[in-house]
């Protein structure tokens, strides 16, 4: 995705992405990426587990820091986890409420 910085400033779109930070290597890109996002108007994510189910929705990358903080440990063997990656989407305000509309929709 960073090496799209320049059309996804230009257009904002959704975004969609696996997310599975297994090195230290992984980690450091990924928030690159979370900090450019959110410098740019990312700020609403769904995130689900690698099975498709909605994990959480959420403002900011907190929370989706936080599950990279267990992957990576699971990644490592020092701890057990249920996923080893979620899947992302991340929207603009200008999409917020068609990805509710759309997560409702495949969540029922």
């Amino acid at each position: 995705l960073l090496s799209g910085k320049a059309v996804i400033a230009r257009h904002i779109p959704l975004l969609f992405w696996e997310n599975q930070p297994l090195s230290t290597e992984d980690a450091a890109g990924f928030e690159r990426l979370y900090d450019y996002l959110s410098g740019i108007g990312y700020r609403t994510l769904w995130l689900f587990d690698n099975f498709g189910n909605l994990l959480i929705e959420t403002e900011g990358f907190d929370k989706l820091r936080d599950i990279n903080r267990q992957i990576s440990a699971a990644a490592g063997g020092r701890t057990s986890a249920g996923y080893y990656y979620v899947d992302v989407l991340a929207a603009s305000q200008r999409f917020t409420a068609e990805c509710r509309l759309a997560v409702k929709k495949h969540m029922a």
